[in-house]
């Protein structure tokens, strides 16, 4: 019950700060708040857009959300009105991205013997990260993501614990997770190697898994194509636009700064303001973009949060058993991320949203093992994390909608003529 009321609670918070950024009119451009994509995704959520929503790297992104958001809105009105309504619609999928992931870690807190204390706790940090209620809150890929891995740690976690191996709901886990982010299938088949490996053996496992990874890529691929049939596509247009990104210059920077940027996503400092290129091609209401690429430094309270990470690591590692090999699928998730990303893709915070569930799990320390002297420091270490966590992120997006406010301009007709000229003072 306290798991859901936090999700309920989160959802309503996400979706009202959505609503915000909709009025701010940040959804009608790309890359204003962090390099996000929210025009082509409001798009593809909306009206069924075959652009980066049908590829290589997210096959069925488009197919999975659309169809359900065009059954809704032929029920709730009338034809006339079921583009508008199509729209709001789908200006929902992330806050409930959002809330689902958030229950789902709250859940896989209860399964891994932590008590309700920190199951509230650790669901606080969570959802007062900077990043979650960021992403939760902005029509792109990124909280569908988190979800989907959400649901694989939950699969993790109760087969360690004991649970059954539960083979057509870890099937579904990972076309779920291809279908949004094809990436994202590694860490999952990951997960599912590491429980049945302890479970049954490494040859076992490597045999599962290998059939899961089977199953899984041929169930994605072969469901986009039948499901872009509805669209009008072909199935090998699929294949014509991968989507992967720019390639990072210097990977190993990258990865070194990969520690810090973890900390950097749940409570940031500060942000910058740069120059929003895509203005320069099409009439915008905002020449800025947000961005956290060269701002690596994270506030007091993130290195607090560090402190306690490495700490529960120690101690669970110490612990053996069964917590040894869930700390080690959590943190091959994160490391995953980190990896992928010095070399794939954009800035790390955008894809933050991949780690969140995991490094908050591996704040939990089971109440069965430790003694309650070490209980009851650990709770008020995570009640002054979650406060300063959540004063720390309502700043930061205070701070977010007044530079919006006072970078909005009204739209003339015609591009910025230059990067100089157009600069914003900062």
């Amino acid at each position: 019950m306290i798991s859901i009321a936090a999700a309920v609670a989160f959802f309503i918070l996400t979706f009202a700060i959505t609503s915000h950024w909709e009025r701010r009119d940040v959804f009608a451009q790309h890359d204003v708040l962090f390099d996000t994509d929210t025009k082509s995704r409001l798009d593809c959520y909306a009206n069924g857009w075959a652009g980066h929503g049908r590829n290589t790297v997210h096959p069925n992104l488009c197919n999975f959300v659309n169809p359900p958001i065009r059954a809704l809105a032929s029920l709730l009105g009338s034809t006339e009105g079921r583009l508008s309504q199509r729209e709001l619609l789908a200006l929902f999928v992330s806050p409930l991205a959002g809330a689902l992931t958030l229950l789902i870690v709250m859940l896989t807190l209860v399964r891994s013997t932590v008590g309700p204390e920190q199951v509230l706790l650790l669901g606080v940090v969570l959802a007062a990260s900077f990043s979650q209620l960021l992403f939760s809150s902005l029509p792109d890929h990124f909280a569908l993501g988190g979800l989907t891995l959400a649901l694989a740690l939950y699969l993790f976690v109760d087969r360690l614990e004991g649970g059954p191996p539960r083979r057509w709901a870890w099937l579904f886990a990972a076309w779920l997770t291809a279908g949004v982010t094809f990436t994202n299938l590694f860490p999952v088949l990951g997960l599912h190697l590491l429980a049945c490996w302890r479970i049954r053996g490494a040859g076992l496992a490597l045999r599962d898994t290998v059939v899961l990874a089977g199953l899984a890529f041929g169930a994605t691929f072969a469901s986009a194509m039948l499901l872009n049939l509805g669209y009008g596509l072909r199935g090998y247009e699929m294949f014509l636009a991968s989507g992967a990104g720019p390639l990072k210059s210097d990977p190993l920077a990258a990865l070194l700064s990969f520690p810090v940027r973890i900390l950097q996503s749940f409570a940031p400092t500060d942000y910058e303001l740069i120059f929003n290129q895509l203005s320069l091609r099409e009439p915008h209401h905002y020449d800025i973009q947000f961005d956290l690429s060269r701002n690596i430094l994270p506030s007091l309270v993130g290195w607090l949060l560090g402190a306690s990470m490495a700490m529960c690591v120690a101690m669970r590692w110490r612990q053996g058993g069964v917590q040894r090999w869930i700390l080690l699928g959590l943190v091959g998730v994160v490391l995953f991320n980190g990896l992928l990303h010095a070399r794939i893709g954009t800035d790390y915070f955008l894809y933050s949203s991949h780690w969140m569930g995991a490094a908050v799990l591996v704040l939990a320390l089971p109440d069965n093992v430790w003694p309650p002297l070490v209980r009851r420091l650990h709770i008020g270490l995570l009640s002054l994390i979650g406060i300063a966590m959540a004063y720390n992120s309502a700043t930061l997006l205070l701070k977010v909608d007044a530079d919006l406010q006072r970078n909005w301009h009204s739209l003339t007709g015609l591009p910025a003529s230059s990067p100089v000229e157009q600069q914003p003072s900062l």
